[in-house]
C-alpha cells in the first residue's frame, strides 16, 4: 500500500509540474482525479497476481478482426465498451438492434463432418454387446477406427454471439451473448464416442467517457456477467443427424449459473491531428464465479489517412496493438501484437491484417441500416505463433444506425 501511494504521489507531482505548459486550459480538479484513479489502477495492477484466474468473456469486433484484431485506439461507437471506453468520447450516435455473429474454425467443420458421415459406423460399435459381428463388419470397424485417428481429440469450435448496443457521445450501453460449442470425437477404450461442451456468457456494459483536454479523453466500462457451463457431454448417435443436431445436447445442458463483473478503465490520447494513442486496462477489477479474471493491459496507436488521393479509396486507418503488457498468460510477444488497416470503397469496407503473426482479411456491405461482414482469419491456441493455429470465419449481420 505505501508503495501505492508513493507512486501515486510522484505521478502527481511530475503532471503539477507540467501544469503551467497546460496553460490556462489546465485539468480541474475533478480531471486530476479521474486521471489518478486510472493511473493509480495501473499501478496496483503491477503488484498483484491471481491465484486462478477464469476466463474473461470478451466479443471481438468484426471490423477489429479484419484488422488483426487492433483496435484499442482505432474502435468507434458500440465496439468502444468492449475494447476502450475512451473511445467513446469519438462516438456518434449508434443503435444496433441487433448484431447477430456466427463463428466457426476449420476443425470444426472436419469433425462435425466426420461425426454425421460416420453415423452408422458410431452406430454399429453401439450394438456390439447385443449384435454378433461378421468378417466384414470386423473389417469396417476397424477402417472406422483408422480413418478417425486425424481426428481424434481435435476440439472443433464454434460461436453465436448476438449483442444489441446503444452510444452517443461520451456514453454507452449494451448487451451481448457469447455462446462457445466445441465438439471433438474420441476412440475411447471400448466405444468410440462424440463429445461436446459448450460455455455460455451473458453480459450488460454500460461505459462512459470524460474529456480532460481536447486531445485527452478517460474513460470507464463497467460489466455484470452471468456465465453457464454444460460440462461434458457424450452426444448420442441419434444426435449425429446434422450440424445443428450435434450442437443441440450440448446447448440443452447449459446449467451452471456463475455471476461476475468486471471493470475497465482506459485512455485516448491525440498526438496529432490524426495520430491516436490508447491505453486499457481491461478487468481493472473483475471476478466470475469467485474467481479472478486476469487483467489485460493493451496499448495501441491508430493512424487515420483519409482519402487517397487518385484512388475512389477513403476513411483510411492504420492501426497496432499489444496486450498483455502484465505478462499475466506467459505467451510470446509475438502472439500479443496486432496490426492491419481498413479502408472504404463506395459502399464496401475492406481490411486485412495480422493477428497473432497470422493473416486476418474482412470485408463489409453497408446498404443503409444494413450491414452485412465477413472475415477469415487465424488465431493462436498455442503460447507460440505457429504453434497451434486455427483458421476461423465469421459472418455477421447488423441492423442500426
Amino acid at each position: 500500500m505505501t508503495t501505492v501511494m508513493a507512486s501515486t504521489m510522484r505521478i502527481r507531482t511530475v503532471c503539477e509540474r507540467h501544469t503551467e505548459t497546460l496553460g490556462e486550459g489546465g485539468l480541474s480538479r475533478r480531471g486530476w482525479i479521474l486521471l489518478l484513479v486510472v493511473f493509480s489502477c495501473l499501478v496496483i495492477s503491477t503488484g498483484r497476481s491471481h491465484a486462478r484466474p477464469g476466463s474473461s468473456p470478451f466479443r471481438p469486433d468484426m471490423k477489429a478482426l479484419g484488422m488483426g484484431g487492433a483496435f484499442v485506439a482505432g474502435g468507434d461507437n458500440a465496439n468502444a465498451l468492449v475494447y476502450n471506453p475512451a473511445l467513446l468520447g469519438r462516438a456518434q450516435f449508434g443503435l444496433v438492434i441487433p448484431s447477430l455473429r456466427f463463428r466457426l474454425d476449420n476443425d470444426f467443420l472436419e469433425v462435425a463432418n466426420f461425426a454425421v458421415d460416420h453415423r452408422d459406423d458410431f452406430a454399429l460399435y453401439d450394438s456390439l454387446y447385443t449384435d454378433p459381428l461378421d468378417s466384414s463388419s470386423t473389417q469396417a470397424l476397424s477402417d472406422f477406427l483408422d480413418a478417425m485417428t486425424p481426428y481424434e481429440d481435435r476440439w472443433g469450435k464454434t460461436r453465436f454471439a448476438p449483442m444489441i448496443s446503444f452510444t452517443f457521445k461520451n456514453f454507452g450501453i449494451g448487451v451481448y451473448n457469447t455462446t462457445d460449442i466445441w465438439i471433438k470425437v474420441d476412440k475411447g477404450i471400448y466405444n468410440p464416442r462424440v463429445y461436446g461442451q459448450a460455455v455460455s456468457d451473458l453480459v450488460f456494459l454500460t461505459g462512459y467517457a470524460h474529456p480532460l483536454r481536447e486531445e485527452l479523453t478517460v474513460g470507464v466500462t463497467g460489466k455484470y456477467i452471468s456465465r453457464r457451463r454444460s460440462g461434458l457431454v457424450r452426444i448420442a448417435t441419434s444426435d449425429l443427424g446434422g450440424t445443428n443436431e450435434i450442437l443441440k445436447p450440448a446447448y440443452d445442458r447449459l446449467r451452471v449459473d456463475e455471476r461476475g463483473v468486471g471493470l475497465d478503465l482506459g485512455i485516448l490520447y491525440a498526438a496529432r491531428p490524426r495520430l491516436d494513442l490508447g491505453v486499457v486496462l481491461q478487468e481493472a477489477f473483475g471476478q466470475i464465479g469467485g474467481e479472478n479474471m486476469p487483467r489485460n493491459l493493451k496499448v495501441g496507436v491508430a493512424y487515420r489517412c483519409g482519402t487517397i488521393p487518385w484512388l475512389p479509396l477513403k476513411d483510411g486507418v492504420v492501426a497496432a496493438d499489444v496486450e498483455d503488457l502484465l505478462f499475466t498468460s506467459g505467451d510470446s510477444v509475438f502472439k500479443r501484437v496486432h496490426f492491419g488497416g481498413a479502408m472504404t470503397l463506395s459502399v464496401f469496407d475492406v481490411r486485412a491484417g495480422f493477428n497473432q503473426g497470422y493473416p486476418s482479411v474482412g470485408l463489409s456491405l453497408n446498404l443503409f441500416i444494413f450491414k452485412i461482414n465477413y472475415v477469415y482469419y487465424g488465431e493462436e491456441s498455442g503460447r507460440l505463433p505457429g504453434e497451434d493455429a486455427d483458421w476461423l470465419h465469421a459472418l455477421e449481420l447488423a441492423v442500426g444506425w
